[in-house]
C-alpha cells in the first residue's frame, strides 16, 4: 500500500513524465583523482561518446599518442546482469529509474526532497565485482528550481560491512554522483567514490574522484 502510495508522489510522477534528454554526441574530457591509502594519483581522458574513443591526455591537455595506453585506459562497463555500473558510467537514466525500486520519502528541506530505497534488487551496488545490493541503501536528492524537479544527487551506501572472500571484509562504502545542465541537459558533472576495507588485517582506504568537462560543440561547417 505504501509503495502504490510512492508511486503516486506527484514529485515521483513529474521527474518520470519529463522527456528523454538529448544525447551527448561532443567531446567530453574527465578528469580521474585516485587516492589508495594516501598515494595519489590523476589521470585525464577525453572521450568521444559517438566513437566511444578514449584518448588518454597528459598534463598539458595534449592527446598521448600511445595506441596501447589508450586501450589500457579505456573505462569498462560492467552491466551484464543491467544493474551494476562502474566508475563514471552512471548516467541520469540510471539514477531515475531507481525510482521504479521500492522508495520512500525521507524527507524535505526547503527545494529539496530525499528518497532512499528500502530494498536493492541483486547487482544494483557493486564493487570490485562484489555484489553489496544486499546490505546497501540508495538515497536520491531531488530539487526543484525555475525549470522543475529533477535529481540533483545520487548516493549509494554501505549500511552493513560485506565480507569479500575470506581475506577481506568492506567496512564502509560511499558512492556519489552529482547531476546539472552543463549543456542544457541533465547529465552527471562530478562523482566520488570512497571506501574502507580491510584485507588480512590491514586497513586500506581508497577515495576516487571524477569530474567532467563537456566540452563545447564546434560550429556547423568547421573544419
Amino acid at each position: 500500500m505504501i509503495a502504490l502510495f510512492l508511486l503516486a508522489d506527484p514529485l515521483i510522477t513529474t521527474l518520470q513524465a519529463a522527456p528523454p534528454r538529448e544525447e551527448r554526441t561532443c567531446l567530453v574530457e574527465l578528469n580521474f583523482f585516485f587516492s589508495t591509502n594516501g598515494e595519489e594519483e590523476r589521470q585525464r581522458l577525453l572521450v568521444d561518446p559517438v566513437t566511444d574513443k578514449v584518448t588518454p591526455l597528459d598534463d598539458n591537455g595534449e592527446p598521448i599518442e600511445d595506441q596501447s595506453a589508450e586501450e589500457e585506459n579505456e573505462p569498462e562497463d560492467d552491466d551484464e546482469d543491467g544493474g551494476s555500473v562502474s566508475m563514471g558510467s552512471l548516467s541520469y537514466e540510471d539514477a531515475l529509474a531507481i525510482l521504479d525500486l521500492d522508495v520512500e520519502k525521507t524527507g524535505t528541506d526547503g527545494t529539496t526532497t530525499t528518497f532512499q530505497t528500502k530494498s536493492l534488487p541483486k547487482g544494483t551496488v557493486e564493487l570490485s565485482g562484489k555484489d553489496l545490493s544486499k546490505n546497501a541503501a540508495i538515497t536520491l536528492s531531488v530539487v526543484e528550481d525555475e525549470t522543475g524537479p529533477y535529481i540533483a544527487e545520487y548516493r549509494e551506501d554501505l549500511v552493513k560491512p560485506v565480507r569479500m572472500r575470506l581475506v577481506a571484509k568492506v567496512n564502509e562504502y560511499t558512492r556519489q554522483v552529482q547531476f546539472g545542465r552543463p549543456d542544457g541537459e541533465l547529465r552527471p558533472v562530478s562523482e566520488r567514490m570512497k571506501s574502507a576495507v580491510k584485507v588480512m588485517g590491514n586497513d586500506m582506504a581508497f577515495d576516487v574522484a571524477l569530474d567532467y568537462n563537456y566540452l563545447p560543440c564546434p560550429e556547423e561547417g568547421a573544419d
